[in-house]
């Protein structure tokens, strides 16, 4: 609708790639809590079997964290900047049916 009226690709596009990296990031922060619950069960199993020293999680949190939430807001802008180049390239007409 918005290219239909005369809006800009960017002006189109910026909505889409903040939300893709919104996702991203609340993406990252479920990913890390589930690979600290998933990290300490495991390691807690294996302990119980084998007495090995193991890394604890809480050295690490911030560094995989923060690889995560770079990663899932790269992806996410990226996958939204490809997903809208199909749509940015049709008239306004055409996207809706006209």
């Amino acid at each position: 609708i918005m290219k239909s009226v005369g809006a800009t690709n960017a002006f189109v596009r910026l909505p889409f790639v903040v939300e893709g990296m919104v996702l991203g990031f609340i993406s990252a922060i479920i990913g890390t809590g589930v690979l600290y619950v998933v990290y300490e069960g495991v390691m807690s199993a294996v302990n119980s079997f084998v007495k090995i020293s193991t890394i604890p999680f809480s050295d690490v949190y911030l560094q995989v964290g923060g690889i995560f939430i770079i990663a899932g807001m790269l992806i996410g802008a990226f996958g939204s900047f490809i997903s809208m180049r199909k749509y940015l390239k049709m008239e306004g007409n055409e996207i809706l049916g006209w």
